[in-house]
């Protein structure tokens, strides 16, 4: 049981880091501006316009940026925790980094096998339009969540998708001609 207990914890913590990090990836500051290069590559990138393209995805390679800040704040648990802790720390998160990482990528994939399947459409499609929100509203900070949106309602960043303006309805209708 202390397990399962340690893995939701280590889960939440990922999902505060992962909003945290991308919150700072968004700040133009002396202390950020390696990762809002680094960032800002891919809201370039993948613009209102141009959200959804066919594969490949591009990488903006925030990698290199975000690792080191992954790895050292696995340095910081692994002073503080047990090794069977620290290992259960490392293979959660490095689960949720891959998993986070797919599915961003996946979002700006046209006619992704998630939006083609029955069982994940639905969600799929409402975590895309969710991530559109975050490139159309770059400049405030919206969604900044990865793979849930817990910490986005948390912190006041979260933005409905059933309320979005009339220039945010015709773009999502065409990421999903259904929203009609």
């Amino acid at each position: 049981m202390d397990t399962l207990i340690f893995i939701g914890f280590s889960s939440i913590t990922y999902f505060m880091s992962e909003w945290f990090v991308h919150k700072i990836c968004h700040t133009n500051s002396p202390w950020t501006k390696i990762l809002f290069r680094a960032h800002h590559k891919h809201h370039i990138t993948y613009t209102i316009n141009n959200f959804v393209m066919e594969e490949p995805y591009k990488s903006a390679g925030s990698e290199a940026v975000v690792l080191p800040l992954i790895f050292t704040e696995w340095l910081i648990c692994f002073y503080f925790m047990e090794t069977y802790y620290f290992l259960l720390f490392a293979t959660n998160t490095t689960f949720l980094i891959l998993l986070s990482d797919y599915l961003h990528s996946q979002i700006h994939i046209q006619n992704s096998w998630l939006e083609k399947n029955k069982l994940t459409k639905k969600w799929f499609l409402k975590l895309r339009k969710l991530h559109f929100i975050h490139h159309q509203k770059v400049h405030k900070n919206l969604s900044l969540g990865g793979i849930t949106f817990i910490f986005d309602r948390i912190f006041g960043s979260y933005k409905s998708i059933e309320d979005p303006d009339k220039i945010l309805i015709e773009v999502l209708d065409s990421i999903d001609p259904k929203n009609k």
